[in-house]
């Protein structure tokens, strides 16, 4: 995984690595559960460059989803139903 900052500069993320580190804080632990594919969505679900935001949703409240449904496909699902959030998810996240 790769992060570019305006600068041009770029940090590289292993994955490998970041499954093996030992942190205790919940959303650490959180994102060490999910497969490589939904901790992708769960990072983009939670504010990226490539879509417009969902309305009231950051990295926590993303996490308490991805927490509870596991897969990205669950997690979406549940919002469009979730009171606060269903007539705020576009047709682009699918």
């Amino acid at each position: 995984m790769l992060k570019l900052n305006p600068f041009g500069i770029c940090d590289m993320f292993s994955f490998d690595d970041f499954y093996k580190l030992e942190d205790s804080t919940k959303e650490v632990k959180i994102l060490q559960s999910l497969e490589k594919r939904d901790f992708v969505f769960a990072c983009v679900l939670a504010g990226c460059e490539y879509l417009e935001n969902i309305q009231r949703v950051g990295l926590k409240v993303a996490l308490k989803f991805f927490d509870k449904y596991k897969t990205f496909e669950k997690v979406l699902g549940k919002m469009k139903e979730h009171q606060t959030y269903k007539d705020r998810v576009k047709p682009e996240y699918e």
